[in-house]
């Protein structure tokens, strides 16, 4: 049996090849309970697997070797994903 964790970070990785796709809690309601989800999502922020772009709003962070680093969060991404999580 696989944790909450565990479950949301494949979830991730396996959604829009992970990288640009922005999501928040209620992406992963199917999951388990808000608490569990709610505390998945913050180690997964502090391990720097994801990134936590605003309250309730997260990214999996995209990357380019050219200038060496991470790059913005795409915009178009995390306002849809805040339009569907209802967080406008």
């Amino acid at each position: 049996m696989h944790s909450v964790y565990y479950k949301i970070y494949a979830r991730i990785i396996g959604l829009g090849n992970g990288y640009g796709y922005a999501f928040s809690n209620k992406d992963f309601a199917d999951i388990g309970a808000r608490a569990s989800i709610d505390v998945a999502l913050s180690k997964l922020a502090a391990t720097g697997n994801i990134r936590r772009i605003a309250r309730g709003l997260y990214d999996y962070p995209r990357y380019n070797a050219e200038p060496g680093g991470v790059l913005s969060p795409d915009m178009r991404q995390a306002a849809l994903a805040m339009v569907v999580s209802n967080l406008v």
